[in-house]
């Protein structure tokens, strides 16, 4: 139809499929791969692989998912919390944490990265193992409980969390119980 015309011409659209991340503002063209080695179809063709498309969507959103890796790291990122917060967040610091045993961010973190950007800290802690059990006894979490979504309080008292215990494919479920966090008094009350 007429709209579709429209936005293909606005876009310089020739071909299909087309796929555009739209960040901030900018609409940004995923360009396919051209290397052979990546699909089955002929060298002369680009062809999408899911995997670079999932990274260049990882890439493309605009925020800080932060690597947190030992028991200072974590102590420094909630601690930070009340510096970065935005008036509405918890004065206590409050950040979320995933504690998983993936080494990249998945999209579900950066999103939520970007969704509260400067009013609540996301970070993870990736790739853990049965090595890990420091940071993992520091939280009151084992190997079995990961994957782990955590929001902690207080700067370095970790005693004060709250775990997410509902399904972590469900953005809406964990927005809302982040969202709980965006009160001053949350933190305060858990204490």
């Amino acid at each position: 139809n007429d709209d579709q015309h429209g936005l293909c011409a606005k876009r310089k659209l020739s071909s299909f499929p087309a796929f555009y991340v739209l960040a901030d503002g900018k609409a940004v063209r995923y360009e396919a791969a051209s290397d052979a080695a990546e699909t089955s179809t002929t060298a002369s063709s680009k062809a999408f692989s899911a995997t670079s498309l999932l990274e260049f969507v990882r890439n493309k959103i605009p925020a800080e998912v932060h690597n947190v890796r030992t028991v200072s790291h974590a102590r420094s990122f909630v601690a930070s919390a009340s510096a970065t917060s935005s008036s509405s967040a918890s004065s206590y610091g409050a950040g979320l944490l995933l504690f998983t045993k993936k080494f990249d961010s998945t999209l579900t973190m950066k999103a939520l990265a970007y969704r509260f950007n400067g009013k609540v800290p996301v970070g993870e802690i990736r790739g853990l193992t049965s090595a890990d059990s420091a940071i993992l006894k520091e939280f009151s979490l084992t190997g079995a409980q990961l994957p782990a979504l955590m929001m902690v309080c207080g700067g370095d008292d970790f005693a004060v969390h709250d775990i997410y215990k509902g399904d972590m494919s469900n953005t809406k479920a964990i927005n809302k119980f982040v969202g709980q966090y965006m009160s001053k008094s949350r933190c305060k009350e858990m204490k």
